[in-house]
Parts: C-alpha cells; sequence; structure tokens
C-alpha cells in the first residue's frame, strides 16, 4: 500500500463505515478502530470493494491523511493522542480532518492539541447513510480550514468536490455552529414525535406526513447522537428554549381560547385576524 495518500480513518462506525464504500473507490483508505466485532463490520463492505487494512492507533498516526469520524464525547481524547503521535513522529504534511458536527469544538481541540506542522480542517458532511442511500453527488459538506496551507486544502476539497461530486461549502467554525443549532432542533422534534408513536395514517395532511418524515429519518440515530449534538454546540441549547417558550405561548394562547369557548358554549368565534 502506497503511502502517499492513504487515508487513515479513525472510527468505523455508521457515518465512516458507509463513507468508506464511497472514498475507497479513489483513494486507499485504511482504518482504526478497536471493537471486537471489526471483523464482522468489515465482512459487510459489497464484495466488489476493497476491504480497508485494520491498523493499531499508532500505525493509522503515521499515515498522511486522517479522518476523524468518532463520538463527540471520545474526541478531544482521540485529537489529543493523535496530535502526541504525530509530534512524536515529527510528521509533516499531514492532513486530519473531522466528520463532526459541532465545528466550534473541533477547532478548539485541533488547536489546542495538534503540532503547527500539521494542516487541519474541520467538515461537517450534511448528510448520511439515509440521504445519502443514492451516492454522494449533490450532498452538501461544511469545511473550514483552521491551520492548513492552500495546497493540502485544494487537495481535500477537490477530492471532495470532483471525485465525490459534493457541494463544498466554505465556512466558519461560529457560522456553521450557528447554523447547525437547527439540526439540533430537528432532532429534537423527530425524537419527540417518535416518542408520541406517530404512524401514517388514512387521513394524513402534506405537513403533518413530513413531520412523521422528520421522525423517521432520526429515529435510528443513538442517543449518544442525540445528546452530543445539542450538549456540545453552544448555540443549540439556546435555540431549543427559544423554540419551547414560543410553543409554550402558542399552546397558552389555544388553551385560554378553549377556556373560553366552554365558559360561554353559545358565545360566537372569534373574527380571524384583518376581517
Amino acid at each position: 500500500m502506497s503511502l502517499s495518500n492513504t487515508f487513515a480513518f479513525f472510527g468505523f462506525g455508521d457515518f465512516n463505515s458507509w463513507f468508506y464504500e464511497h472514498l475507497c473507490q479513489h483513494v486507499p483508505v485504511a482504518v482504526y478502530d478497536p471493537r471486537e466485532d471489526m471483523n464482522k463490520i468489515i465482512d459487510q463492505i459489497p464484495s466488489h470493494l476493497p476491504k480497508p487494512t485494520r491498523l493499531s492507533f499508532e500505525e493509522a498516526a503515521k499515515l498522511p491523511f486522517n479522518q476523524i469520524g468518532v463520538p463527540l464525547p471520545a474526541m478531544e481524547r482521540t485529537i489529543a493522542q493523535l496530535g502526541k503521535e504525530k509530534e512524536k513522529n515529527i510528521a509533516r504534511d499531514h492532513v486530519v480532518y473531522d466528520v463532526g458536527s459541532v465545528n466550534m469544538l473541533t477547532e478548539r481541540l485541533f488547536r489546542e492539541h495538534m503540532p503547527p506542522s500539521i494542516n487541519t480542517v474541520t467538515t461537517h458532511p450534511l448528510f448520511g447513510p439515509k440521504s445519502g442511500a443514492d451516492g454522494t453527488e449533490g450532498l452538501k459538506i461544511a469545511m473550514t480550514p483552521i491551520q492548513c496551507t492552500d495546497a493540502h486544502y485544494q487537495y481535500l476539497t477537490s477530492l471532495m468536490s470532483d471525485k465525490l461530486k459534493l457541494k463544498v461549502i466554505e465556512t466558519t467554525s461560529e457560522h456553521h455552529d450557528k447554523l447547525m443549532a437547527r439540526q439540533a432542533l430537528t432532532h429534537h422534534i423527530g425524537r419527540t414525535i417518535g416518542e408520541l408513536g406517530w404512524g401514517q395514517e388514512e387521513l394524513e395532511t402534506v405537513s403533518a406526513e413530513i413531520l412523521r418524515s422528520i421522525s423517521d429519518m432520526v429515529k435510528d440515530d443513538s442517543d449518544e447522537l442525540f445528546n452530543s449534538i445539542i450538549a456540545y454546540n453552544p448555540h443549540a441549547m439556546q435555540l431549543i428554549s427559544e423554540f419551547m417558550a414560543e410553543s409554550s405561548r402558542l399552546y397558552a394562547q389555544a388553551l385560554k381560547l378553549q377556556t373560553q369557548q366552554r365558559l360561554s358554549p353559545n358565545a360566537p368565534p372569534p373574527a380571524p385576524v384583518g376581517i
């Protein structure tokens, strides 16, 4: 295996194992993941694709491109350990990037733990195995160069846009996380509807169907993912709090009207606004 453009995936969960099937068609990819069931996961890769080489953490850290796809609670431990390995190996011209969803966190960890000689980029693929079931073409990925040469950043963005046909959106970590607070709110709404047990009904409006589809999109997400995208994004809880406050106001308004109608059942309904 040539090491000149070999990628090492740190973590081989739902996203990285799915993304591997697309990236491995363009560059060699190896994997570090200590889970005992890794061989079973690798066996599920379609037979027409190459199987990834399994490496130790230390071996994976020596490769020039590192994609970090671990749960957010493990992000700091992984980046800190990787930074130490890069420093020990006196690594130069390596590129380290994440595929998480809270870029301010990753940027801070890169700045704290990665040697200055390492190129770092935060990314957030705005898709996953479900939304990318038909392929990656046209899907969006947010990217932010942290400390990265133009040449290394251009190589990574070209790989994403030219090979995987993704739409690359360059942004800042702060701007990204503000907008991605909506992702947290979407998960909150979808999880709530799921807990209510909504199913498809014969009589269903388009808007109700859309809400149910949101629930379907997030129903298989783990509690760890659900809690992480809220707890680790500093803008998420604020947006959810604003949503809950507005929901409470609308509920109180409807409850007041319902109470008035019960007390005066023969009273005419209030005139519509604007009439």
